[in-house]
């Protein structure tokens, strides 16, 4: 009996055990629901994570569906008064719900708006200007208060979790000030939003929920988004160190700017160079990736050739000071400023979208001394070529101009020269300053009137041609130009050559054809030595580029040269026609100095004491294994050649400094961040194997 006693008191003790069990779990669940019973609770749909609404004010107009639809959140975007109204149709009027204002006052506002997410399903709401709502914020049960988050009227924007997110209503707001690099209206937005604590949370880290791991999914791009742009500083340091290495390989060349610029620099008459520059602007348009644009202004600067020098000894950008005298020192580039040069750097053309071209003239002597000279008519063709800009005039005697233009050659400066077209005919138009004659009327000029133009200017038409395609132009000096041309043909194929015309004598010309002196080539570009000497480069036969010295014998130019400068006796007003001036073969002397697979882009320059071939030549290259090299060519025998860069970028646009000491140029680089390449301007001493001469006037 003892025995079964025993079994009966553990039967006994387990049964009391289960019974204490069991009320514990019903305590335990009475406790829950009187919680559930009594706690806030949303109302309407669930609360959804991903679904926002963003109030803004009446005259927002930032793409908030850009900015977050991008980050894989679902957005619906109206201003305060539009939701305050939708809130009265789906709630009814004057229906608050609990929690909300006080128990006296029916919830209206941001209070009312916050209902109508809570009803929608909406996780959170953002608020654009959240200090303008502070009288409404302090209504709301909110964590923290906006008193206690420092600098909240400087705020963009506040985010407001919402419904069974809101017990009491979380705060967060953007970072202060203007994100570096970005630009991304709303950017602010998405940092107020991702910074709830309900946005990155879980319910355990070691096992998230399938909703969860749906959630982080939608999203990834959000998340990117607020991530990278921390690191968009270490991204630019290498992606800037990235582009200096690419230019490393250049022995004893130094950049004329500092990294983080770009620019293009002139060499003037008188030694100096001129550095047009600006800033290279590094940004994100989607918090995601970095590109690049330029800064609002271009810098024109002056570098001194002791400048010049210290720099390159230093190893490191020369000093350069402001150049105010031109154009005031700065362009603003939402003007799209196109800058043109002449040969030699004494005049310069400024071109902004909706001005004419303004000729601007270097005076006498070494510094930044710059006038304007006169302006001249965009092209009628938008994107033309805005022509070939005259060279200053010499800064000596100089020769008498056309008697039928009436004024003195120190009165009527040469600007510039374009091409232009008129169906099949070709027009080489010229434009000179107006003299100070201003009451004569319209005269003609060889073929065509001489037209008044705005701007203190005239213009006069010096050739035309028919049936013949006009390539390059280039002043010898102030009065004479050089073209290069190609006659069409439908019996054989077309032929080039070259043409000499003379403002002193509108309609005459002389024509060389390339059979004359370089039988089936087909010229590309041509330089002025000195005088009638000319350097040429031209395609052969056999698809080969051959550098060409062309001299017009001086006994055969200098009568060519006196009927050219002669001027007409002509009536003013008369219609003049051409007059083809000829000469023949023996009146050439022709060399090709050097053959190449690839040549283009040539500079000539300053010559030696030994006469017109004693000086530099330096051309572009390709050989296949970099996109192009610069390569320094000295025409004075023994022949002798040097590759000056060598790098894996395209150097171009080479150009000599007066003093025949240096030569600037330009690489074109890119960071890896970006497809968008640009310039850096630079400089190397040349070759000191034979004196140098002064600095000319140009």
């Amino acid at each position: 009996m003892a025995g079964q006693r025993g079994e009966v008191d553990v039967l006994n003790r387990s049964f009391r055990s289960r019974i204490s069990l069991l009320v514990l779990l019903i305590a335990g669940g009475l406790g829950a629901a009187v919680w559930a019973g009594t706690r806030d609770e949303g109302r309407g749909a669930p609360e959804q994570r991903q679904r926002v609404m963003v109030v803004t004010g009446a005259t927002s107009d930032v793409d908030y569906y850009d900015v977050l639809e991008r980050g894989g959140f679902e957005v619906v975007v109206d201003d305060l008064e539009d939701w305050e109204a939708e809130a009265a149709r789906v709630l009814g009027e004057g229906e608050g719900g609990e929690g909300e204002g006080s128990e006296d006052e029916a919830p209206e506002g941001l209070a009312r708006v916050l209902e109508l997410a809570d009803e929608r399903g909406f996780g959170f709401v953002i608020i654009e200007r959240p200090s303008e709502q502070l009288d409404a914020l302090a209504k709301l049960e909110i964590e923290p208060a906006p008193g206690d988050i420092e600098g909240f009227a400087e705020r963009d924007y506040a985010s407001l979790s919402v419904g069974d997110f809101a017990f009491p209503h979380v705060l967060r707001v953007d970072e202060p000030g203007d994100p570096a690099m970005l630009r991304l209206p709303g950017y602010g937005a998405l940092e107020a939003l991702y910074a709830q604590p309900r946005i990155s949370e879980r319910d355990s880290e070691r096992l998230p929920t399938v909703e969860e791991l749906q959630f982080d999914a939608q999203i990834r791009v959000a998340r990117e988004m607020i991530e990278r742009p921390r690191g968009f500083p270490a991204v630019l340091e290498s992606a800037e160190r990235g582009a200096l290495e690419s230019l490393a390989g250049d022995a004893g060349v130094v950049a004329l700017v500092d990294a983080g610029q770009t620019g293009s620099p002139i060499p003037d008459p008188d030694g100096g160079v001129l550095l047009f520059r600006h800033d290279l602007e590094v940004y994100s348009d989607d918090a995601q990736t970095l590109e690049l644009d330029v800064g609002e202004r271009m810098h024109i600067d002056y570098l001194s050739p002791e400048a010049l020098a210290a720099g390159l000894a230093a190893g490191e950008p020369a000093q350069a000071e402001p150049c105010r005298a031109l154009a005031g020192g700065a362009l603003e580039m939402s003007a799209m400023p196109q800058i043109e040069a002449s040969r030699g750097g004494g005049a310069v053309a400024i071109a902004t979208r909706d001005a004419e071209i303004s000729i601007w003239h270097k005076q006498s002597g070494a510094g930044c001394n710059w006038s304007l000279a006169g302006e001249v008519p965009l092209p009628s063709l938008p994107g033309a070529s805005l022509g070939v800009i005259a060279p200053r005039p010499s800064l000596g005697p100089v020769a008498p101009v056309a008697a039928e233009l009436g004024v003195g050659a120190e009165d009527s400066r040469a600007l510039l020269a374009r091409v232009v077209g008129r169906g099949e005919q070709r027009l080489i138009r010229l434009w000179v300053e107006r003299g100070p004659n201003q009451g004569r009327g319209p005269t003609r000029a060889g073929v065509s009137l001489v037209e008044v133009e705005p701007g203190g200017v005239d213009s006069v038409d010096l050739l035309s041609l028919e049936g013949v395609e006009i390539g390059e132009l280039v002043f010898v000096d102030e009065h004479r130009m050089i073209v290069l041309a190609r006659e069409r043909s439908q019996s054989r194929r077309p032929e080039h050559a070259l043409y000499l015309v003379d403002r002193r004598r509108p309609g005459a010309y002389l024509r060389v054809p390339v059979a004359f002196f370089a039988a089936d080539r087909r010229l590309r570009e041509v330089e002025v030595l000195e005088g009638a000497s000319f350097l040429l480069t031209a395609r052969n036969p056999e698809d080969e580029l051959e550098l060409i010295v062309l001299r017009l014998l001086p006994s055969a130019f200098a009568e060519i040269d006196a009927q050219l400068a002669s001027g007409r006796d002509a009536e003013l007003g008369a219609e003049q026609a051409r007059e083809l001036l000829s000469l023949t073969p023996e009146d050439l002397d022709a060399r090709v100095l050097l053959t190449r697979r690839s040549l283009f882009g040539m500079s000539v320059g300053p010559a030696g004491p030994k006469g017109a071939e004693d000086r530099w030549v330096v051309f572009g290259f390709d050989d296949g294994r970099a996109p192009a090299e610069l390569e320094l060519f000295h025409l004075g025998g023994p022949l002798e050649s040097r590759v000056i860069t060598n790098n894996q970028v395209r150097d171009y646009m080479p150009r000599f400094v007066a003093d025949g000491r240096h030569l600037v140029f330009n690489s074109l680089t890119r960071m890896w961040i970006s497809q968008v390449p640009y310039s850096v301007p630079r400089v190397v001493a040349l070759p000191s194997s034979r004196p140098r001469p002064e600095p000319s006037a140009e």
